[in-house]
């Protein structure tokens, strides 16, 4: 199922890399920024962006300090990596549940809505292969969908898209709470923020 999933996931994110930047706007931009301001007390050295798109939020990262002597990025899309290198950034061509470094190497870890599109069956490896490459007492943030209670037009219209285009509108509401109590992560902050009216969420963990 993994291989199958993520070789369709590779042909979109390919495909949607030409116009990519500008789907994803300040909206967007302003919800990292809350994530970097999270960081910023954490003092992070070395820092990996999971679904790292073009580039974007490796380069906030880099401009805020937070990326110290190790500041890398992975990305499923062969042409979200080009994109990412012509910035004179550090990325792979991989996924997240094959993480290509060795355990225990970050202290950080940034999933920037970017787990939300993997299946459910699917997040409990990426959340195990995560715990992996993290040093203890290290730093996971989640910025996702949330699976809110919110009862708008905006909200509809979304629900509508992604079942017609899910491969285009390919995030979903989700949560992501109990997969991180399973794999020993403490959870050290929760909250939730908007999105033109899609209900967001920020969830920091750390790992024991």
């Amino acid at each position: 199922m993994s291989s199958q999933y993520f070789a369709q996931v590779k042909r979109n994110y390919d495909r949607l890399s030409v116009f990519y930047d500008l789907l994803s706007g300040r909206a967007e931009s302003s919800i990292f920024q809350r994530a970097l301001d999270l960081l910023r007390s954490r003092k992070t050295k070395s820092v990996l962006d999971v679904g790292c798109g073009t580039g974007k939020g490796l380069i906030e990262l880099r401009d805020n300090d937070l990326g110290g002597t190790l500041l890398v990025g992975v990305d499923l899309s062969f042409y979200m990596c080009q994109k990412t290198a012509q910035l004179n950034l550090k990325v792979i061509n991989s996924n997240a549940l094959n993480l290509p470094f060795r355990s225990s190497i970050f202290d950080a870890l940034i999933f920037s809505f970017s787990i939300e599109i993997i299946p459910d069956e699917l997040i409990k490896e990426v959340i195990e292969e995560s715990f992996r490459v993290i040093e203890p007492g290290g730093i996971v943030c989640f910025i996702f969908m949330a699976d809110k209670p919110c009862k708008n037009l905006v909200s509809a219209l979304y629900a509508w898209a992604h079942k017609c285009c899910p491969r285009v509108v390919d995030c979903r509401p989700i949560s992501i709470v109990n997969y991180l109590n399973e794999k020993r992560f403490m959870i050290i902050h929760r909250e939730i923020l908007a999105i033109y009216g899609l209900p967001v969420e920020i969830v920091l963990a750390e790992k024991g």
